[in-house]
């Protein structure tokens, strides 16, 4: 073996030892990261509000370093209504406006099958949020196609970054607010008051205005 091969195998180890170390920095910062899940306090729901333990889906990819938790609330009415909340940590907080760009996939991969969108109905907004974070939401009508009668619903997705967990977050609410299955084809919208209320009104009536809006008051730190 001459000079020439172990210049080589020190720059290969070299090379080795260096990867390995970066990843043990990657470990370490991120399991410095808080690993807690978003939710809604209690204290938001009323008695027919519960999570739906069947929804909870827990996934992880890259040996652990990303990590999807998603979690439904729903209500116990005529009108199927729910709100799902995942939770994405990853090494690096994915890019608000790469997922802006690819809103109706994520819908589509949430939503229960079955469920037409409206795009022509799409409105993309941003508000505050009582956690403090700014978010990026957008709103559809939609149609239920998977039932009969069809009924009308409305879809919301918002989006935040939560720099302070290391963490992503998706919420998706759905309400119906039509029951033409009980010849009841005037609109409610109580439901969905109840997803997207926020103390400013930020959609447009005073009616929307409350503290108590499900989405408003997710945890995420």
């Amino acid at each position: 073996m001459n000079i020439e091969d172990d210049s080589k195998i020190i720059l290969k180890f070299g090379i080795f030892s260096i990867l390995i170390f970066i990843i043990i920095l990657l470990f370490i910062f991120f399991n410095n990261c808080d690993t807690n899940i978003a939710y809604i306090n209690p204290n938001y729901f009323y008695d027919e509000w519960f999570e739906n333990l069947e929804y909870r889906t827990i996934d992880n990819r890259l040996f652990g370093l990303e990590n999807w938790i998603s979690i439904r609330y729903e209500i116990n009415s005529n009108y199927t209504t729910y709100l799902t909340i995942t939770t994405i940590k990853t090494l690096v907080l994915l890019d608000e406006n790469e997922l802006s760009n690819n809103i109706e996939d994520i819908i589509d991969s949430m939503l229960d099958n079955g469920i037409i969108l409206d795009k022509n109905s799409k409105i993309k907004g941003e508000r505050f949020l009582r956690n403090g974070h700014k978010s990026i939401y957008y709103i559809f009508d939609g149609l239920n196609n998977k039932i009969k009668p069809n009924e009308k619903v409305k879809i919301i997705v918002e989006i935040w970054n939560c720099g302070i967990e290391c963490k992503t977050i998706i919420s998706l609410g759905y309400s119906q607010i039509t029951d033409n299955y009980h010849n009841n084809s005037n609109s409610n919208s109580v439901y969905w008051k109840k997803i997207v209320g926020d103390k400013v009104g930020t959609f447009g009536e005073d009616e929307y205005i409350r503290d108590d809006g499900l989405i408003y008051n997710i945890i995420c730190h």
